[in-house]
């Protein structure tokens, strides 16, 4: 096995779109593109937009800038606490206090539900859809099921009927 790896290792051209020598930062800026990328460009691991070499017509501009505030509030105020969190069954309430102050938790009962028309919170310019995808893509980074549906499923399941 290992004189095979590294028959296949040698084999492997700087073309060949399976060889990577380096992998970009996650959140580094690309100076070619003027787009700010995301991820760590692992070959179908990533979201594809999270590129700069993809476009798309859907991702715009405050969709990168969500995603940035997003992943800032998971980084800060969610992934440190998971594993205690997980332990104890339960997120503090604070969490849902610091996650509703940084205006991410109206997004998740839908975007024409007019959620963010209720509170003192900033909803994202153009807001849709996407925006609600991209929160939840996000929080899905701290890798528990558990704080994910314990901090926003209530929410998106039980409040949008509510308020249509």
């Amino acid at each position: 096995l290992k004189l095979l790896s590294q028959q296949k290792a040698a084999s492997v051209s700087h073309t060949s779109p399976h060889f990577f020598t380096t992998l970009p930062p996650t959140s580094s800026f690309n100076k070619h593109t003027m787009a700010k990328t995301f991820g760590d460009g692992t070959p179908y691991g990533d979201p594809s937009w999270y590129a700069s070499v993809y476009h798309s017509r859907y991702y715009k501009q405050t969709h990168e800038e969500w995603r940035a505030r997003c992943r800032k509030f998971v980084e800060d105020e969610i992934i440190p606490g998971v594993h205690e969190w997980e332990v104890n069954k339960k997120v503090p309430r604070d969490v849902y206090v610091k996650c509703y102050e940084a205006g991410l938790l109206p997004c998740v009962v839908g975007a024409q539900s007019g959620a963010y028309d209720l509170v003192p919170a900033e909803a994202p310019k153009d807001f849709d859809y996407f925006h609600e995808l991209i929160f939840i893509d996000e929080l899905a980074r701290c890798a528990s099921g558990g704080v994910l549906w314990g901090l926003i499923e209530g929410l998106q399941i039980g409040f949008s009927p509510l308020l249509f």
